[in-house]
């Protein structure tokens, strides 16, 4: 499964398959703080599976991914809601964000808030993205992190059993998790059309 992904420095599979869950806190905690990373967590947590044997492994890596996506998206909401909420709110009225559309942009964000971190975190690349808008928008951190910790939950979950079962065929099932990532992406972006759409007609 190495070999199909994004070629990279093998130390990083060396670390995986040395420390199981510590190295998957460590490198979800790292992404989700904002940190671009060479090989996206959800490939890393897919190969995790793949070398994983018993169930304490398992479980491990789990709450490896869990506790550092959660700390992780902690910190830049957070950095994003005591710093970037003020600079946008100052300065956006010169990028095309004056106050009056940035509060109406905050009104339909906590009108749907739960659902947008919810579903944005199942997108790849949104994660990062989601975090910073939640905190600019003066999002709870308390709804915040519940969303985040369900997400989780279920992706980490999920990308684990695929790894599990499906590492020795990786190159076969890589294609369909491309093909059904557009696919998602598609269908996420058209649902938030029709959101938008639906609240600006009930707001008129």
């Amino acid at each position: 499964m190495e070999q199909v992904l994004i070629p990279f420095n093998g130390n990083v599979f060396t670390f995986i398959n040395e420390t199981r869950g510590l190295a998957l806190f460590l490198i979800l905690l790292i992404e989700e703080s904002g940190v671009p990373m060479p090989i996206p967590g959800d490939f890393l947590i897919l190969y995790s599976g793949s070398v994983l044997i018993s169930i304490f492994e398992i479980i491990s890596t789990f709450i490896g991914v869990l506790i550092g996506a959660v700390l992780g998206s902690t910190f830049l909401f957070t950095i994003s809601r005591h710093i970037g909420r003020p600079i946008i709110y100052k300065f956006g009225k010169y990028v095309l964000f004056p106050k009056k559309r940035l509060q109406k942009i905050e009104k339909f964000f906590h009108r749907h808030s739960h659902d947008a971190v919810l579903f944005g975190r199942f997108l790849p690349g949104m994660r990062v993205i989601i975090s910073l808008v939640a905190g600019i928008m003066g999002m709870k951190y308390k709804d915040f992190i519940g969303q985040v910790a369900l997400a989780t939950t279920v992706w980490a979950t999920g990308l684990i059993i695929i790894g599990k079962y499906f590492g020795n065929r990786w190159e076969n099932f890589s294609s369909y998790i491309e093909r059904f990532g557009y696919a998602f992406v598609l269908f996420f972006i058209i649902g938030a059309y029709l959101v938008f759409k639906r609240s600006k007609a009930t707001n008129k």
